[in-house]
């Protein structure tokens, strides 16, 4: 199937009705929807694809690759801060800022282990066993004890989990952009609101 120009949002002869838009107002453009949905039916242990966005890539929290992001951005800014103290904005920068990310339109899809992004679209047979788990429960130590709390956890990740320990396959594609983030500035105290 032919790329179709991103900043087109209907092929010529349709109608301008055809545009989609995204909950920010970014169009949606149909040509990228029909091919994200060609590439995710092109192979059978492809079990689903995931948008990406115009300017760094936001949804750090869900997002688990083995070398972009291998883990809860946020859960190790909080562990940066039991280790080392300092302010939010230090903690910030030795760990969630080396992780933002920006995927080009024309990069290829990119393989991972979770994403959401605004936008997943999922075969229907690789989520019926599938479920969102949205907490864990977590050892920490402070102030020299150790102690249990709950730590609020992105849900989109139990549920991809899932569907990778079965085979299968999950992709970021970046030509299906949802949002546009340029001058995304992420909160550098998120992580204390997952805490409870």
């Amino acid at each position: 199937m032919p790329r179709r120009d991103p900043r087109r949002c209907a092929a010529p002869g349709e109608r301008h009705h055809d545009r989609r838009r995204s909950r920010r107002g970014d169009p949606l453009d149909r040509g990228a929807f029909t091919e994200a949905l060609a590439f995710l039916a092109a192979e059978p242990l492809r079990a689903a694809v995931f948008a990406n966005c115009r300017g760094p890539y936001y949804d750090l929290w869900a997002l688990r690759h083995e070398r972009l992001c291998p883990g809860d951005v946020w859960e190790e800014e909080f562990d940066y801060v039991l280790v080392h103290g300092g302010d939010d904005a230090r903690a910030y920068a030795a760990t969630v800022a080396h992780r933002v990310m920006t995927l080009a339109p024309d990069d290829p899809p990119l393989r991972v282990a979770s994403a959401f992004g605004g936008l997943g679209i999922y075969k229907r047979r690789w989520v019926q066993d599938a479920a969102y788990k949205g907490f864990k429960a977590k050892a920490i130590v402070e102030h020299g004890k150790r102690r249990q709390v709950k730590w609020q956890v992105c849900e989109h990740v139990a549920f991809n989990a899932a569907i990778g320990a079965r085979g299968g396959q999950l992709f970021v594609l970046p030509f299906l952009i949802n949002r546009r983030t340029d001058g995304i500035d992420f909160v550098k105290s998120f992580y204390r609101q997952l805490v409870f």
